[in-house]
């Protein structure tokens, strides 16, 4: 009876409707689990007769369905079953998940295509290493591991040739010949060839493409070699270049890894490289002059590590929730533990994944929910005590680890400019107080003042100089300039290049600066004339009107007294008289209006001549294309910026109210820019993301409600279940690709997309153009030092927010100082001497308090005399103080000593090998002679 039952129950199973199992391409299958779905729910939602996706092709990783269990055993989410019993919830594989997103350092966004022409990409690996696309005969796979990818509309399957299992949901059609790829296939097989790997996202509407790049360890450390990568050594703390032969050595050698652990920072940099070397040099070409990166690419930006991120924050953007000096307490140990959602410190435990809004902020001491309470007030007064004491302080390490030393130079620089700007704002504020008492602000120590902040410049810049050269030094990048390596955008003279090696004549370089430095010569003294034009027009008018003014009040009585006796027509006329004509309202009115419309749009365009002026003149390393860009449009902005200044301070020809306009003009200047560019550099973008996030997440919601897979009603189930197993089976399949599509458009790398991309250069400009207030006109406002002191307190922490929350991540780059900056500051410095020894001479009455009979050729000769004896005095300070620190000094020659030792090292043993070669090459001759004459011999006789 068991047989004929067991009989009629397999026969009934072959005639019930089986799912029709695709030969080529299934767009709708779907793979067994979702991120958040484990294998018992799937089962009991009828899909586990599904067919099984295999692992993801490192080199693209859609679907990496293989995982970690808690035991850490490996296994497969739609395998036959689980090593462990025990299944992952899905906090936890939320924390994988967060993990594996964090894993990746760059994305690539390509341009938006029609839709349909998002699917069906087909890639394969030139794995035979013939140079081709095609793919090897069956023949010549033997030995070889052909990896081909299939990449689907709403995820991706991937077909593993060297396995012996075919699967049905993935097979590969068969293919001779070279294949024809698309440029969006090319660009991902380029990138796949470099050895990083890739994985492809689509967005909601399937019409846009998002590629997140990540390098495993040991194309890491090909990279490191590549770019000579300076890593700390082990045994004598000395800074080496990177050879993987020689990992091993090196401080940050990982045994369990099997090799050198890099900082976020160094990774980037590395996959930034191999994405836009060229092709030639083993890389993917994706550079400026690549035709398919400027046809396909839309934008490429690294990715933020949010975790790393988060800590970040924690220590950066909100200081005075953290303490610096705080360690683990045994509760917090064991929440951790325990598994707890946060810890006592605020902090996201490893196993659990973290975002942006999971962090908190908080501290241990400081999460006191009893308003009033004591406990409420001591923790109150305990981030009021670090909000003062750690205002100026900065976590610059791990900036410079995750954002790049460049970046971190800049935080470093405005740190320490904040902190000597306290001396000046004491003494000035004294001045300030003196002035007022005295009610003019042509005060004798007013004199006293602007000689000191010559002198101050100059010692802040010899403060900085050994403050660089020890983070320099600390992060290994003293002397980075001197091993750059060539940009990818650099284009070789083919009369002096040679294979791989690119090189310029320097005599065309000549011939383009013979072009760009007139045309950017041209451009500022428009804009000095434009300026002289507006200010002069407007102070003439100004005085007309109060000519006018003057004129009416000498009238006044007589045309009171004619309107005693009543209005005549003479009286009519004389009062019209006393009005404007047309003209002057319009040009006392217009004048300034259309010149402060015009510098920035002037400014928008000088910038686009000069990056393109800076892009001819082609220049070979990214630092002197930065430096040649600086130079370029900081001289513009310089010259508009101060150019009114300079025009009331000397050009007016006035002295009596020339310090008064000086004063409240750079008050205006210095509240209102300051206010402004920090309501629309931070708050704008900020606000801005968190609206385009909401308005996001409406329409992914209004889409999956309209959805006919979700909207179709109670009676989906029943039905489902009457139409059979192939209907419920497609419907399962199309819920997948619909879960799996919002799963990839929500990923966090399409909001990144959206931010504007960050610069120092803004930063850096707005911060010299401060530098220049306070140095150039304290005199004329001796309370711009304060200004600036109570800003760059804020700023500081501006910035971070606006870095950290409203900015794409930016390329980290490896600098030994703030660059062409420092060039740009000690020019400052010296024009600051002149300018203050200008105002002591012709905006302040100490000269001829002095000398009252004094001419003006004298005073002159006065400020010529001064001016030197400063100058003098500051290139005295530079020699005697020494531009990097003794300890700093002695590792740099101790370091040079044994990279000394080491090439005599690797030239005697060089020349030891070719001796051993030599010689062993003359007995072997030696031999041949020998055995030619016995032969010779044995024939005679």
């Amino acid at each position: 009876m068991s047989s004929v039952f067991l009989r009629r129950k397999q026969q009934a199973a072959e005639k019930a409707p089986r799912a029709p199992q695709p030969t080529t391409r299934v767009k709708s299958a779907m793979p067994p689990v979702l991120f958040f779905q484990d294998t018992d729910s799937q089962a009991s939602n009828g899909a586990a007769s599904t067919p099984q996706a295999p692992k993801s092709d490192p080199a693209v990783g859609n679907t990496t369905t293989e995982r970690r269990t808690s035991d850490g055993a490996s296994s497969e989410d739609g395998g036959e079953g689980r090593s462990s019993p025990r299944h992952a919830t899905g906090i936890e594989k939320l924390g994988e998940l967060s993990r594996e997103e964090d894993e990746y350092d760059f994305a690539i966004l390509l341009k938006p295509v029609k839709y349909g022409d998002a699917t069906g990409l087909y890639v394969v690996e030139d794995v035979d290493g013939d140079g081709d696309d095609t793919v090897p005969d069956e023949t010549e796979q033997n030995g070889l591991r052909r990896r081909s990818t299939m990449i689907f509309g709403a995820g991706a399957t991937v077909v593993d040739s060297s396995t012996t299992t075919q699967r049905a949901a993935t097979s590969v059609p068969a293919h001779r010949g070279p294949l024809k790829l698309s440029g969006r296939e090319l660009i991902v097989q380029r990138i796949s060839r470099t050895g990083l790997v890739v994985k492809r996202l689509l967005s909601l509407d399937g019409r846009q493409t998002l590629l997140k790049v990540k390098a495993p360890q040991h194309v890491l450390e090909i990279g490191a070699e590549r770019m000579k990568l300076r890593k700390l050594r082990r045994f004598d703390q000395i800074w080496m270049e990177f050879a993987c032969e020689l990992r091993e050595t090196f401080a940050d050698f990982d045994a369990a890894l099997g090799g050198v652990r890099f900082i976020d920072s160094e990774k980037q940099s590395i996959v930034h490289m191999l994405l836009t070397t060229d092709v030639a040099a083993h890389g993917a070409g994706l550079n400026e002059f690549c035709p398919l990166k400027s046809k396909y690419v839309l934008k490429m930006f690294p990715l933020h590590k949010h975790r790393d991120l988060a800590t970040l924050r924690r220590h950066w953007v909100a200081y005075w929730r953290h303490d610096p000096t705080q360690r683990p307490t045994a509760a917090v140990a064991a929440a951790v533990a325990n598994g707890a959602r946060r810890g006592v410190t605020g902090e996201v435990p490893r196993d659990q994944g973290s975002t942006e809004d999971d962090v908190d902020d908080g501290d241990a001491v400081d999460d006191v929910d009893a308003t009033g309470s004591p406990e409420y007030i001591a923790s109150c007064s305990l981030r009021t005590r670090r909000f003062l004491t750690h205002a100026l302080s900065q976590p610059i390490d791990d900036v410079a680890q995750y954002y790049g030393e460049r970046v971190a130079f800049y935080f470093a620089w405005t740190e320490l400019y904040t902190r000597w700007l306290i001396v000046p704002s004491v003494a000035g504020t004294l001045l300030f107080v003196i002035q007022v008492q005295s009610k003019t602000l042509d005060h004798p120590l007013a004199a006293v003042y602007a000689v000191f902040m010559a002198l101050w410049t100059s010692a802040f810049l010899l403060a900085w100089r050994r403050r660089a050269a020890t983070l320099a030094y600390h992060w290994g990048t003293l002397g980075f300039e001197d091993a750059e390596i060539t940009r990818p955008e650099f284009v070789g003279d083919p009369a002096v290049s040679s294979g791989n090696v690119k090189r310029y004549p320097a005599w065309k370089r000549y011939v383009k600066y013979a072009v760009t430095i007139p045309s950017v010569v041209t451009c500022i003294a428009t804009v000095l004339v434009l300026t002289f034009l507006a200010f002069s027009t407007r102070d003439r008018l100004e005085q007309q009107s109060i000519a006018v003014r003057t004129r009416a009040k000498d009238v006044a009585h007589d045309i009171a007294r004619d309107l005693e006796n009543g209005l005549t027509l003479a009286n009519l006329r004389r009062l019209t008289a006393l009005g404007m004509s047309w003209d002057f309202w319009f040009y006392f009115l217009i004048t300034p209006v259309l010149y402060g419309l015009l510098i920035p749009a002037l400014d928008l365009v000088f910038t686009r001549l000069a990056r393109a002026l800076t892009k001819w003149e082609n220049h070979e390393t990214e630092t002197r294309h930065q430096s040649h860009l600086i130079l370029k449009v900081f001289s513009f902005r310089f010259v508009h910026v101060f150019a009114s200044l300079y025009y009331y301070a000397f050009a007016r020809g006035s002295r009596d109210d020339s310090l008064l306009r000086v004063a409240v003009q750079l008050a205006s200047f210095m509240v209102s820019d300051q206010l402004w560019r920090n309501a629309m550099q931070t708050l704008y973008p900020f606000f801005l993301r968190r609206y385009a996030a909401r308005r996001k997440k409406r329409d992914a919601n209004e889409q999956f409600q309209h959805s006919a897979v979700f909207h179709a009603g109670a009676g989906t189930h029943a039905a489902s279940a009457s139409a059979g197993a192939a209907a419920l089976m497609h419907r399962n399949a199309v819920i997948h690709e619909q879960c799996v599509r919002l799963e990839q458009a929500s990923d966090r790398a399409w909001e990144e997309a959206e931010l504007e991309p960050y610069d120092t250069f803004e930063d850096y400009t707005e911060m010299l153009i401060q530098f220049g207030y306070v140095t150039f006109f304290s005199l004329a406002f001796p309370l711009a030092p304060l200004l600036a002191l109570c800003n760059n307190v804020f700023e500081l922490r501006m910035d971070a927010f606006k870095l950290c929350h409203a900015k794409q991540r930016p390329i980290a780059r490896k600098a030994s100082g703030i660059g062409v900056w420092l060039d740009v500051l000690q020019l400052m410095s010296v024009l600051a001497v002149l300018t203050n020894c200008l105002h002591i001479a012709f905006t302040t009455s100490l000269v001829e308090r002095l000398v009252p009979a004094i001419s003006g050729s004298s005073k002159v000769w006065v400020v010529f005399a001064v001016e030197h004896v400063l100058l003098a005095l500051k290139a005295w300070m530079t020699i005697v103080v020494p531009a990097m620190p003794s300890a700093v000094k002695q590792n740099v020659r101790r370091e040079r000593e044994h990279a000394k030792l080491e090439s005599a090292r690797a030239m005697a043993s060089k020349i030891h090998l070719q001796q051993q070669q030599d010689s062993t090459s003359s007995k072997d001759s030696k031999d041949v002679v020998v055995t030619t004459t016995s032969m010779v011999d044995s024939s005679e006789k």
